[in-house]
């Protein structure tokens, strides 16, 4: 149950949460091939795609450490959503490749701040709700994400690709405006995590490797489905709409197993078992895609690899922090958040070389092999962690 008085700032908060996603993910359908309609190698094509995870690596941590220290929310949320509206404009009116590179790093600003906004969210429930308020800002990022991307292939195919980043900072004024609306949201006043605190959770072994799972679970998706599927799908002779549809069935399913990870799937079929199932889904349907030869069978395996995402993304965040102590529980899940930015940053890049090099089957079929791996590690790993109070 939500504080009295709070239920229609959370609903803006919310709306704000699904517009930042919205801004981020809107053009993605399209961005690469437009970069390499622009003459933009393959290597450069991942560069590009990769800067965004790049930039979140890099700021995830610090935007929430300084936003604990200052006790303040609301700035950097505005902050990292005028961020989104210079890159859609930027990327509108780009001409380099330098510049969209630039473009998508600032999106990665924008995603920098989502702690923020999952955190905020909380602020407007009781310590007894707090789990169910985390659940229910979580569905905003699938949301805004599926919204923008479907619309986003629309746009492209009926009114122009560059419009779709015309519309992206079009959305993220829009909830810059929803921002304004919403008072300052509740903190509990602590203080900043100390060195020694992130010197602790770097000797967390169980933080450390499922960290590092999730590494290679973003190497797949930021290479594959999010990544060079929709220049795979346009070399096929497909449309702008058909190139936001593969976006949006990439996440689809996310929606539903992300939300049945800690129940159906950890309670009666086991992380292990479902950790191991879900990497062979992913590396499997991400292998088939290199030897595809029709749009409908791509966009079938994407869709598939959706599935998976959902759940290891979610349960592979729950391992992670359940062996911390909760006074760092916030810094770990930051942490996490930050080393699996690895995973996007590289993914494309690794992608785009092996593709310039050899093909793009060849690509394909590397990051599966390589996805694979991941079954491996948790086979040899014994030791589970369970909550620490």
């Amino acid at each position: 149950m939500i504080f009295a008085g709070y239920r229609k700032p959370a609903a803006a908060l919310y709306a704000a949460t699904c517009l930042m996603w919205f801004s981020i993910y809107f053009y993605i359908p399209i961005l690469g091939p437009y970069c390499e309609g622009m003459g933009v190698s393959y290597t450069m094509v991942g560069t590009i795609l990769s800067s965004y995870g790049f930039v979140l690596l890099v700021l995830r941590v610090p935007v929430g450490v300084m936003s604990d220290s200052k006790n303040k929310r609301k700035i950097f949320m505005i902050a990292g959503m005028l961020s989104s509206v210079i890159s859609g404009l930027g990327f509108f009116f780009a001409v380099s490749p330098v510049l969209l590179l630039c473009c998508r790093a600032l999106a990665g600003v924008t995603a920098s701040t989502w702690a923020i906004y999952m955190v905020s969210y909380g602020g407007f429930f009781p310590a007894s709700q707090q789990s169910k308020s985390i659940g229910v800002i979580g569905t905003s990022m699938f949301a805004g994400q599926v919204i923008a991307t479907f619309l986003g292939g629309i746009v492209a195919t009926t009114v122009g690709e560059r419009q779709t980043f015309l519309i992206s900072a079009i959305a993220g004024a829009a909830g810059i405006l929803l921002l304004m609306t919403i008072p300052e949201p509740a903190t509990q006043q602590k203080e900043p995590p100390k060195p020694s605190d992130f010197v602790a959770l770097l000797k967390n072994w169980d933080l450390i490797f499922f960290s590092l799972m999730a590494v290679i679970l973003q190497i797949t998706v930021y290479s594959g489905a999010l990544g060079f599927i929709p220049n795979v799908l346009r070399s096929m002779g497909a449309n702008n709409f058909t190139l936001g549809l593969s976006t949006t069935f990439a996440t689809l399913l996310a929606i539903a197993t992300s939300y049945f990870s800690g129940t159906f799937f950890e309670e009666k079929v086991g992380a292990r078992t479902t950790l191991i199932a879900a990497f062979i889904v992913t590396a499997l349907a991400n292998t088939a895609m290199a030897f595809s030869k029709s749009i409908e069978v791509l966009l079938f395996l994407v869709l598939i690899i959706g599935a998976p995402r959902g759940v290891l993304q979610s349960m592979l965040n729950s391992l992670a922090i359940r062996g911390v102590r909760p006074e760092v529980r916030s810094s770990a899940a930051s942490l996490f958040q930050s080393i699996y930015g690895f995973g996007m940053t590289i993914g494309p890049i690794i992608a785009g070389a092996i593709a310039d090099a050899f093909s793009m089957t060849a690509a394909f079929a590397s990051i599966g092999i390589l996805t694979l791996s991941a079954v491996v590690f948790i086979l040899l790993k014994k030791k589970w962690p369970t909550w620490v109070s």
